[in-house]
C-alpha cells in the first residue's frame, strides 16, 4: 500500500539550468522550464497534439467563461504574425505588467508568474525568444462575449 502511494516520476523532468554564463542557453532553459510551449506550441484540438513546425506559433483557443474564446499568440521572431517587430521594452511590459505593445491588456497569460523573475532572466528569456524560428501564424483576435 505505502509503494502505491509513491508520487510517479514527472513525465519530462525539468533539464538542469545553465551554468549562468550564457544567456541565450538560459533564456532557451527557461523556455523549457517555464512552460512557455504548453500554451503556445500550435496545436490541434480537442485532442491538444502539437503541429510540427508550429512550435510556439500559437493561436490555441481559450474560453474564458463569462468573457468568450482568446487564442494564444504566436510568440516566434516572425515579424509580421510573431513578436518580431516587438522592442525588448515592448517584451518586458509583457512580462512585468500583462501589457501587449498596443497597451491593451493580455488576457490570459499568467504573466505575474514571470513578473518576479530577475532582470537578468527575462532578458535572457528575450534573448532566447528572439532566437526562435520564425513562424508564419496569423493568430485571430478574441471573440469576446458582449
Amino acid at each position: 500500500m505505502f509503494i502505491r502511494a509513491v508520487p510517479a516520476p514527472l513525465e519530462r523532468p525539468a533539464p538542469p539550468a545553465p551554468d549562468g554564463k550564457d544567456p541565450l542557453a538560459r533564456g532557451k532553459w527557461l523556455l523549457q522550464v517555464a512552460s512557455c510551449g504548453d500554451c503556445h506550441d500550435t496545436a490541434t484540438f480537442p485532442s491538444m497534439e502539437k503541429i510540427p513546425g508550429k512550435a510556439l506559433a500559437g493561436g490555441n483557443p481559450f474560453k474564458i467563461p463569462g468573457k468568450g474564446t482568446i487564442y494564444t499568440a504566436n510568440i516566434t521572431s516572425d515579424k509580421a504574425t510573431g513578436i518580431g517587430a516587438y522592442s525588448d521594452e515592448d517584451l518586458l511590459r509583457v512580462l512585468n505588467e500583462g501589457k501587449k505593445k498596443s497597451g491593451g491588456d493580455i488576457l490570459a497569460m499568467p504573466w505575474t508568474y514571470y513578473k518576479g523573475m530577475s532582470d537578468d532572466d527575462k532578458r535572457a528569456l528575450i534573448l532566447a525568444l528572439r532566437a526562435t524560428t520564425p513562424v508564419v501564424n496569423a493568430v485571430p483576435p478574441p471573440e469576446l462575449a458582449k
